[in-house]
Formats: C-alpha cells, structure tokens, sequence
C-alpha cells in the first residue's frame, strides 16, 4: 500500500511540476466562464475534512469525553494532514502557486479568505502542540478549546467567502454557513467511524442524524434551485442532476449509507463502509457545489454571442488535474499511515 501511494504521489508531483513549469493554465479543463473546478473542489472537502477531524480529537483533548479517545489521535493527525494537503492543491489552481503567500504578507482584511489563512496558521501551530500531549488533562484543555475554536473559525470565513458571492445565486445563501458546519460534523463521525473503538451505536446513531441533516440540505437546495424563477439557478440544478457525480453523490451520500446505518445494530464493518461510502458522497456533493455555479455565464447571451475554446460552460478536468489531486491526496494518506505507525498512541 506505501509503495503504490509514494508511486502516486510521485507522479502527482511530476504533473504539478510539469504545469507550473511547462504546460500553464492551458493544461486544466477551466474555461472563459469556468474559473474554478476539481482543485478548488478537492480544497473545499479537505478544509471540511480537517475541521470534522478537529471536532472527533477536540472531544477527547478538549473535554475530555472518554468515548473519543482512541480516535482523538489519529483524527488530530489527520486534521493537520488534511489542511497541509489542501493548501498545495488550491495553490495549483491558481496561476502561480506562490502568490498564496501574499494573503500572509499583504492581507485585505475586508476580505474574508485572509482570516481563514490566518486561522489556518494559527490552527496548525496550536494543534501541533496538542499533538505533543498523549493524554487529556488540565494542560490539553486550552489547546484542544482553541484548535476546536479555530477549525470552526476557518469554517465559518470558507463559508462565508462562498456565500457572500453575488454574481452566483447558488452560492449567494445563508444556509452556506450550516451546511459546511453540518458537512463537517457529519465527516468527523466517519472519522470516528473509521479509527474509533468507542460504542458503535452511538457511533451509528449520530453519523446517520448528521448525514440525514446534510442529505435534506443538499437535496432541499437542489429543489430550491430546480423551481427557482432566476435562470442561474435552474441551469445549475439541471446540470446537477444531468451530471454523473450527482448520481454519485445521491448513490453513496444518500442511499448507500442511509441503508447500511438504519440496520439494526449493524456489525463494524458495516459502520466503516458507511463511513467510507458517506466520504465518497459527500466529497462529489462539494464537486457539484463548487462546479454547480458555473451552469450559466453571468451574461446569459455571450455563450451564444460568442463561440470558441473555453467558451463553454461546461466543465470537465483534465486527467492533469485529476492525476494532480489523487497524487497529493496519496502523499497526505502516506504521510498519515507512516504518522500512525510511527507515533507513540495514547494509553
């Protein structure tokens, strides 16, 4: 399994190397009215990944819940891994990867991208020093408060950087902000799902109310959409349900999941390929949130008016964008395996 993701890794390196160096923007499948696609995407579902995982360790280092604790550890490691791994994959999609920099060095705090940076920082310093901790106490109380307190900060700034957008009525909503927290707390459970070794009913019980909590948000909104009157909305929920990754999302993020949690006292195995499942639904359900805005072009008639490459609203990565995102997520699960292995667990 190491080797095949240090392959991975490798050749997602080279691609990311070879565009930056060689190929440029012309190499990604983004368009005259498609800025953004898989790469801002993949970022999205890891920075909600890592705040979920936050939210799993925090109950145990924070609080002291004793029923978190064998997952406390591992899901605080996979918490930094997620961040670290999504701030080099929404470097590729900008057109020089270090122009990010400038967000620390000459910040516009009007803006709210800026102050999620800078809660990522500050998350990843006071989480690092969580980390030298092995067990919950007096000393690990402050960290565990102030990292639980930064993931839900940088969550709230993401969110906010989406839904205060006007030009894209689909993201321009207030239920941005509860349906990130929601989407995080739900992937925490499947963290919890995943390393846990606390009492699997609980476990079951509360993956299956938040799943059904971002299930009715992501399938209320669509409804929204698909009777809005503004023409924006209704090309991005026809092109929602047109798309594949929809019917990923409806297969693995709602039926899947629903089906195997509603069992009565489902066996562990059974809890994991939920969780599984519910990761894989939930990470197509950011790709059509982020791709879903870009249906329509912001002036109905230049599609028409005018006809071209990249004149299209259509969206589809290319397999450089595809093999960049799984060979960096393959060196943040490689670096996550050798972390575990490697670093003494909490007695």
């Amino acid at each position: 399994m190491k080797i095949i993701l240090a392959l991975l890794a490798l050749g997602g390196a080279a691609l990311a190397i070879g565009k930056i160096i060689i190929w440029g923007d012309n190499s990604v499948g983004y368009g005259s009215y498609v800025p953004w696609g898989l790469w801002v995407a993949a970022y999205g579902f890891l920075i909600t990944m890592s705040a979920g995982s936050a939210f799993v360790a925090n109950m145990y280092y924070a609080f002291g819940r004793e029923g978190y604790k064998t997952s406390a550890r591992p899901a605080l490691l996979l918490s930094i891994i997620s961040l670290v791994t999504a701030l080099p994959i929404i470097g590729m999609d900008l057109g020089h990867p270090f122009r990010g920099i400038m967000v620390l060095l000459r910040p516009d705090f009007q803006a709210f991208l800026p102050w999620a940076v800078w809660s990522y920082v500050l998350f990843l310093i006071v989480s690092f020093l969580l980390l030298k901790k092995d067990q919950a106490g007096a000393d690990t109380r402050l960290f565990g408060k102030l990292s639980l307190l930064l993931a839900a900060l940088f969550v709230i700034f993401e969110a906010l950087h989406f839904g205060t957008v006007i030009a894209h009525p689909v993201w321009n909503s207030a239920l941005v902000i509860p349906l990130f927290f929601a989407t995080a707390v739900a992937l925490g459970f499947c963290v919890l799902a995943l390393f846990g070794e606390g009492n699997r009913e609980f476990v079951r019980t509360m993956l299956l109310a938040h799943l059904l909590i971002v299930d009715i948000m992501e399938i209320g909104k669509l409804i929204v959409e698909w009777y809005s009157s503004t023409p924006a909305m209704q090309a991005s929920a026809s092109e929602a349900v047109a798309s594949p990754v929809f019917w990923v999302f409806l297969a693995f993020g709602v039926v899947l999941p629903i089906l195997l949690l509603s069992q009565r006292k489902p066996s562990s195995s059974v809890v994991k390929i939920a969780a599984t499942s519910t990761l894989v639904g939930l990470l197509a359900a950011k790709y059509e949130f982020v791709t879903g805005a870009f249906a329509l072009a912001q002036f109905a008639e230049l599609p028409s008016a005018y006809s071209g490459p990249g004149l299209t609203t259509h969206y589809i990565p290319t397999v450089l964008e595809i093999g960049v995102t799984i060979g960096f997520v393959a060196a943040g699960a490689l670096i996550f395996l050798w972390s575990v292995q490697t670093t003494k667990q909490p007695q």
